[in-house]
């Protein structure tokens, strides 16, 4: 029963709210109050960066391939080239694909843009997950698909014609081929100011080809031995095969996200030690208007131990209650930025994110488990760590000193 007392007045201390320095108090909810509101930020923060880290890899890698395999001058007997790509056991999907970069123009708008050109029987999955959700259909010869913003930019909407404006090169003069709006998508990423599908034999004409392509598009199981495997794939295509990967093209975009997120855990770790700072003091006021109550434990055989013991547990409550709160309120925050961003874009009349600045015009938020967990350790061990200075500091109360007029 002995055992038990330090865990009973560390209670009493904690819930008791007309104690003078017990929870209560100001100064306890302050340091409470801190530590909730830093959990609660910080578990916002890791999840809207990892809400951005995966729907780059879901929405904008599984569009942008991982692998570039190209060959400006045309692939010739490429079906059997890509079933000899496919025997590889990292790579997920192999897409043949002509490209070509163009200007699309409509009266007197214009904007840049890319036209991919892949088949009806090798659509990627990426983009067939984009097709399928707006409900369109393949574009037919003579037809592309065009972003929403695209679209509205040129001022152009379904079946209207577009010309595609080829600039000169040292081998041709301007070309103008005109195509058919054959339906409009959304991906709600940065790939929709840049993309345009099209056939493609539709591309291959224009490019001159005839049973070439211009090179295959790849899937891999880890996006990030991109550079290596596409090394070792293009070792087996004759000489002027070259590849591009994605860390090419859109590397800067992960690591900035990266970057970011560890620059924001260091601020938000900064603000719980700030937070825990204020336990600290709180622990520390409660020593020393309570000299004569520690004296008065010691008398009746208190150990030193158990002086620690307890502040040490009354710490440890403040933390625990401070985390669970921090975490919940996080958690429900989380759940609440999609519905508060579109009341914030229905009141500003305008996108939140644009596209233009932004990989997405939306706010992805993925809660992970595991960073959860990590957020309340360090909170906890900063909140213990807090606890041992004052902790020892009462231990160190002298009953004779303190109950000398007693």
């Amino acid at each position: 029963m002995r055992q038990f007392v330090p865990f009973y007045i560390a209670s009493r201390h904690f819930s008791k709210a007309n104690n003078k320095l017990a929870f209560g108090s100001w100064v306890s909810r302050i340091a409470t109050f801190g530590l909730i509101i830093t959990v609660s930020l910080l578990v916002v923060v890791l999840s809207v960066m990892n809400g951005f880290d995966k729907e780059l890899r879901k929405t904008i890698l599984s569009v942008i391939p991982h692998i570039q395999i190209i060959d400006e001058g045309g692939i010739l007997d490429w079906e059997q080239k890509r079933s000899t790509i496919l025997t590889n056991e990292e790579v997920i999907e192999v897409t043949p694909f002509n490209e070509i970069n163009g200007l699309l123009v409509n009266k007197k708008l214009s904007q840049p843009m890319k036209i991919l050109g892949i088949s009806q029987s090798h659509i990627p999955n990426g983009i067939k997950t984009i097709i399928d959700n707006d409900g369109l259909n393949f574009p037919k010869f003579g037809q592309i698909l065009l972003s929403q913003k695209v679209a509205k930019k040129l001022n152009i909407q379904k079946l209207d014609m577009v010309n595609l404006v080829i600039p000169e090169t040292l081998d041709s003069s301007i070309e103008v081929h005109f195509f058919q709006i054959a339906g409009l998508f959304n991906s709600h990423s940065e790939i929709d100011k840049y993309i345009a599908i099209s056939s493609l034999g539709q591309v291959g004409e224009i490019h001159g080809f005839q049973e070439e392509i211009f090179g295959f598009r790849l899937q891999i199981v880890d996006e990030f031995r991109a550079r290596e495997l596409g090394r070792e794939i293009i070792s087996k295509f004759p000489a002027g095969t070259g590849f591009r990967d994605w860390i090419q093209t859109h590397g800067n975009l992960h690591q900035a996200i990266q970057l970011s997120k560890r620059l924001i855990v260091l601020l938000m770790l900064l603000l719980v030690g700030v937070s825990v700072f204020n336990i600290v003091s709180m622990l520390m006021m409660s020593v020393l208007s309570k000299k004569r109550d520690i004296a008065v434990l010691q008398t009746l055989g208190f150990s030193r131990f158990q002086i620690v013991q307890t502040y040490m547990i009354s710490g440890s409550m403040i933390g625990v209650f401070g985390i669970i709160i921090g975490v919940g309120l996080g958690i429900s925050f989380c759940a609440l930025i999609p519905t508060l961003a579109q009341w914030v874009e229905y009141l500003m009349d305008s996108k939140l994110l644009d596209t233009s600045v932004y990989p997405f015009d939306y706010i992805p938020v993925y809660i992970d488990v595991m960073d959860i967990v990590n957020v309340s350790s360090v909170a906890f061990i900063f909140t213990i760590l807090a606890s041992i200075f004052p902790a020892i500091r009462a231990s160190k109360v002298l009953p004779a000193k303190e109950l000398r007029y007693d």
